[in-house]
C-alpha cells in the first residue's frame, strides 16, 4: 500500500479499518507527532496512542496490531499506550493527540 502522506489520510485509513482494529483489541486510537502537526516527511513514522484490550496486551497481540498498522499505513509506526507514557513527555503527547473515532 502507498505510504500515507497527510494527517487526513492517516485518519481516513484508520477509520476505514475500524472493525479490524477493534477485532485486534484496539479500544481507542489517537494520532500525535509529526503527522498531527502536518510536519511529516518521507522518512517520518506514524505515532499512535492506543488503548488496548486484554487480547492486544500480550506480546503477540501488540505486535499483531503494529504489523497491521504498518501494512495499512505503508510506514513504520510507533504505538504507545497511556499507561506507558513517561511522566515527562506524556503530558505533551496528551495535549497534541488527535482522537481517531473507531465507533461504528
Amino acid at each position: 500500500m502507498e505510504p500515507v502522506q497527510t494527517k487526513a489520510e492517516v485518519i481516513a485509513r484508520l477509520q476505514g479499518q475500524r472493525e479490524q482494529l477493534r477485532a485486534l483489541g484496539v479500544a481507542r486510537l489517537g494520532l500525535f507527532g509529526s503527522f498531527v502537526r502536518d510536519e511529516a516527511g518521507p522518512a517520518s513514522d506514524v505515532d499512535l496512542l492506543a488503548e488496548l484490550g486484554d487480547q492486544a496486551l500480550t506480546l503477540n497481540g501488540y505486535f499483531a496490531v503494529v504489523d497491521f498498522l504498518e501494512g495499512l499505513l505503508g510506514r513504520s509506526v510507533e504505538v504507545l499506550t497511556p499507561t506507558g507514557l513517561s511522566r515527562h513527555i506524556g503530558p505533551h503527547i496528551l495535549r497534541e493527540v488527535a482522537n481517531v473515532p473507531l465507533a461504528a
